[in-house]
């Protein structure tokens, strides 16, 4: 089974036999695997189809595909409630969205551990779905409120002390040291101490 979700259509050969070179005279042809797969291709269903459909594997691409996180929810719900009656499928998707969605916070063992049976499973992820992804989300906001005052912070301190070099450098140019030493001195390209000095003297 190949389970394709690339955006350009599968065009590839259904047969792996006919993806091998056929060479003239080889002898070694009739040696060549014959082997079929069945293709999913995710991307030639349209929503209505995989509505239709309604197995885990089309409630899946929708999940995937939903324009919003609520629509994903109550889709993943439905897998999870559809997959009731097998506990192994149904724990292997929850796994699965712990990954997608929710940022591998749930303890999928503990679930199953809390839960009477695998339906009582989809109840507990219906209640919670939303939470889970919303705890993610915030947590996802705070880390990059965090990001960007530490780069502010670096950048702040960055132009401080290049400040305190100017500084430095127009009082030794005042005191009569030349482009060069200052450069060297101050850690500021020659250009800028020339720039400097242009200044001082206007």
């Amino acid at each position: 089974i190949v389970l394709y979700s690339g955006k350009p259509r599968w065009t590839a050969a259904m047969d792996v036999f006919d993806m091998i070179e056929n060479i003239p005279g080889n002898r070694l042809a009739r040696f060549s695997p014959k082997l079929c797969y069945l293709l999913i291709d995710e991307g030639s269903y349209d929503q209505e189809e995989l509505e239709a459909i309604g197995n885990p594997v089309a409630l899946l691409f929708q999940s995937v595909h939903t324009p919003s996180i609520e629509l994903a929810s109550k889709t993943m719900v439905s897998i999870v409630r559809l997959l009731s009656n097998n506990k192994e499928l149904q724990r292997a998707f929850l796994v699965l969205f712990n990954r997608m969605f929710w940022g591998n916070q749930v303890d999928v063992d503990e679930l199953y551990e809390n839960a009477q049976d695998p339906e009582e499973v989809g109840d507990m992820v219906d209640r919670n779905a939303d939470r889970w992804y919303e705890k993610l989300r915030k947590e996802g906001e705070a880390r990059g409120e965090a990001r960007g005052e530490a780069r502010g912070e670096a950048r702040g301190e960055a132009r401080g002390r290049h400040e305190e070099r100017v500084r430095v450098a127009k009082r030794m140019l005042k005191a009569g040291l030349s482009v060069s030493q200052v450069a060297e001195i101050s850690d500021l390209s020659r250009d800028e101490v020339q720039n400097l000095r242009d200044s001082i003297a206007h």
